[in-house]
């Protein structure tokens, strides 16, 4: 029986030290085209959009925007949603007009045990205009962000 507790505790420990937090950096890796498939679909389609069935690494559901208090330039914040087995996340980001369609990424580490959680963090984007007039766009679920 004890030896199960260490067995036990071992792992979790394994898990909790493999566990590692990313940069939150707003560079997405290169080439992503299922965020580009997408936003294409959300200006075609908003606002009648539908949310993106299941959960992909590189179109993770936002937790909220804002503005970032100091920010050079035009920039927006938003919250990402990510696991605690990633190397990296960040956000991705597809101007318009009339839309500012964003996502958050993440590239998974390879372990083979990680605690299952999701961390929350701030990921500030760059844009070539203020949001303005234009609407916010959370890409995987198609919603509307408020921008506070």
């Amino acid at each position: 029986m004890r030896w199960a507790a260490v067995a036990a505790a071992a792992l979790l420990a394994l898990a909790v030290g493999t566990a590692g937090c990313g940069s939150g950096d707003s560079a997405a890796p290169a080439g992503d085209a299922r965020f580009e498939a997408r936003a294409d679909r959300i200006e075609r389609d908003w606002p009648d959009v539908v949310p993106v069935p299941g959960r992909h690494a590189g179109l993770l559901p936002l937790e909220g925007a804002e503005h970032p208090s100091g920010a050079a330039g035009p920039a927006l914040t938003v919250r990402v949603g990510h696991g605690a087995c990633v190397t990296d996340w960040g956000a991705r980001v597809r101007e318009t007009d009339r839309l500012v369609v964003v996502a958050g990424w993440e590239k998974p580490k390879d372990v083979d045990v990680c605690t299952d959680q999701l961390l929350i963090d701030p990921v500030t984007v760059r844009l070539r205009n203020a949001v303005g007039d234009r609407t916010v766009v959370d890409a995987a679920t198609g919603e509307r962000l408020p921008v506070r």
